[in-house]
């Protein structure tokens, strides 16, 4: 699947909420699925600035592929 294809199917994901809160609820539905995150990335350059939570996003570039590592 092509980024365009996925970037096109998180839109369709997203657009049948009809508004902030409820995107923001699905939003954080799906961080509940993520493994946690590395305590090392809790950095002040990694921190996501006007974030409800704390919240830390790193990304680093492997195997062709750039990988994310988040953790709130």
């Amino acid at each position: 699947m092509s980024i365009e294809d996925k970037l096109q199917k998180l839109a369709e994901d997203f657009a049948v909420f009809p508004g902030k809160d409820e995107r923001n609820a699905y939003l954080f539905d799906l961080g509940k699925r993520l493994k946690v995150g590395e305590p090392s990335i809790r950095t002040s350059g990694n921190e996501i600035k006007g974030c409800q939570f704390k919240s830390w996003l790193s990304a680093s570039f492997e195997d062709g592929a750039v990988k994310f590592t988040a953790d709130s």
